[in-house]
């Protein structure tokens, strides 16, 4: 009887050991689990994280430099991709990720606030100039507007995807305001090619020959003088290169 008995309890021993074992496999197998998931999260809160240099950047941008637009750029960017990561199912829903994503709408809104004022204040400034407005359109005044202004065509880009409407705003602002710069310039232009024409004609600097000249015959000038029409064609072939001057900033500026 007692090795029946004995039996009995060597056999439930075991029953517990090999119980025991399998808890343990399972627990194992758990905590690997567990320490994934939590090395998982670990990765997420890293990536829906900013360094707190870049976000005073993002709070409170600057673009009074070259090197300012490009730091501000910089910090801009990295909102840009924590505001369209990719997040596994379900992870939106979890409390702290969405605290954290309404934390860095928070700051799109007031980055984009705060650069669309700037680039409407520039444009403004621009369309208002009176310095400007006063001078002749050429290719160095315009080339000089569109140099300054490409520094913020990657923040521009970024606009467009963070904050289209007030991307479209000022797309429109920029026509409008500089609309205001050009049309003076086209018409200052013109006066001033107007003037000294009627001056050359007073000076007898244009070509005016008798009737029946052999050189007035020809059609040929005097060397160094300058027909009406040939200055007026000039100045029409240079309006139409700083147009398409200008559409290809457009193009580039407000990729459309």
């Amino acid at each position: 009887r007692w090795m029946n008995q004995y039996k009995d309890n060597l056999k439930k021993v075991q029953e517990d050991a090999e119980s025991l074992e399998k808890k343990n496999k399972r627990l194992e197998i758990e905590m690997q689990n567990y320490r994934g998931v939590i090395s998982h999260l670990e990765d997420l809160f890293e990536a829906l994280s900013m360094p707190a240099s870049m976000e005073a950047r993002v709070k409170t941008p600057y673009f009074r430099t070259d090197a300012d637009i490009e730091r501000t750029t910089e910090a801009a960017k990295v909102l840009e991709s924590i505001l369209f990561r990719p997040l596994p199912a379900g992870m939106e829903e979890m409390q702290a990720v969405r605290e954290r994503k309404e934390h860095f709408e928070g700051l799109k809104r007031g980055f984009c606030d705060e650069f669309a004022s700037h680039m409407r204040a520039t444009f403004t400034a621009y369309g208002q100039n009176a310095d400007l407005r006063s001078k002749k359109l050429s290719a160095s005044l315009t080339g000089g507007i569109h140099r300054r202004l490409t520094s913020y065509r990657p923040l521009m880009m970024g606009l467009s995807v963070m904050d289209e409407k007030s991307f479209v705003r000022l797309r429109s602002d920029y026509r409008r305001e500089l609309r205001q710069l050009f049309q003076p310039l086209v018409k200052n232009t013109f006066a001033i090619l107007k003037g000294k024409l009627l001056k050359e004609v007073h000076e007898r600097r244009l070509l005016s020959l008798p009737e029946g000249d052999a050189v007035k015959r020809t059609g040929r000038p005097e060397p160094g003088r300058v027909r009406p029409q040939e200055a007026f064609v000039q100045a029409l072939s240079d309006i139409v290169s700083l147009c398409l001057a200008e559409q290809e900033f457009l193009l580039s500026f407000f990729h459309i």
